[in-house]
């Protein structure tokens, strides 16, 4: 991802990634919507948990644990940022999810903004507007809660939530 664009703080990843070990929903909203190329390349470590959490939870449909993602990732940096995610408090779901919705909106703003006036200076203004008017609609209708189990039937699969 082009440095121009903003960047995901590792605080922020730390919280989604808590999250996306504890809650379904969330784990495949990541599995599903957050791109590797959107973690910058300085954080590496990350990089590597969200392989680990989309490739075992696409492969499974289960969430990961934090023993497969050591073990398929034995790195010093990822050791300490699953010691990092383990020390948190479990965060407000919605919070997170609302920040990763609108931070994919506007890197996905910031990289449609870029190719229109590539093509507007390289090519034609209106292929430029051409292009903008499908993109645009669709960055304001993204939702990384639709089609994704973040609304599920409250009583579906509840007696395999229900643990008591």
């Amino acid at each position: 991802m082009s440095s121009n664009y903003e960047k995901f703080s590792s605080h922020f990843l730390d919280e989604l990634f808590k999250l996306a070990l504890l809650k379904k929903d969330v784990c495949s909203i990541i599995a599903e919507h957050l791109e590797y190329s959107l973690i910058p390349a300085e954080l590496k470590g990350y990089k590597k948990i969200l392989k680990s959490i989309t490739t075992s939870f696409k492969a499974t449909g289960k969430l990961p644990t934090v023993g497969t993602l050591t073990q398929n990732n034995q790195d010093q940096e990822v050791y300490e940022i699953v010691d990092r995610i383990l020390s948190l408090g479990v965060p407000d779901k919605e919070v997170v999810l609302s920040t990763l919705e609108d931070y994919i909106k506007r890197v996905r703003f910031q990289k449609l903004y870029t190719e229109v006036a590539e093509l507007y200076n390289n090519v034609s203004p209106q292929e430029a507007i051409d292009f903008l008017a499908p993109k645009s609609a669709e960055i304001v209708n993204f939702s990384i809660k639709e089609k994704s189990s973040y609304f599920r039937d409250v009583f579906e699969e509840f007696g395999e939530r229900d643990t008591s």
